[in-house]
């Protein structure tokens, strides 16, 4: 790949355009480019586990007010506008295996 295509690339990414300026506006050796790109990747993990505990967390409060609803005697149908939860979702809820 020559220069023209590498500046070209760089452009499509706004990721690797910052990440690139980053490491080459500091002036840093292999190894301390090699410490901030893993210090990049584990932070982009980081986000990524917090986002799936998020989701999980809502899931989970979602199931605990569809339980909450069926043992106040709602209908399925209320169930599931109030929650969003499938009329199946639902019936796991009622009939745990």
């Amino acid at each position: 790949m020559n220069i023209k295509n590498k500046k070209n690339a760089s452009k499509a990414n706004p990721v690797i355009v910052g990440s690139a300026r980053s490491v080459k506006d500091t002036g840093r050796d292999e190894e301390e480019r090699l410490r901030y790109e893993a210090r990049e990747e584990f932070l982009l993990d980081q986000k990524y586990l917090l986002k799936a505990a998020e989701i999980n967390g809502i899931e989970i409060g979602v199931r605990k007010t569809a339980l909450n609803l069926i043992n106040l005697g709602m209908d399925d149908e209320f169930i599931s506008k109030a929650t969003s939860l499938s009329s199946k979702e639902i019936q796991k809820l009622r009939n745990p295996e």
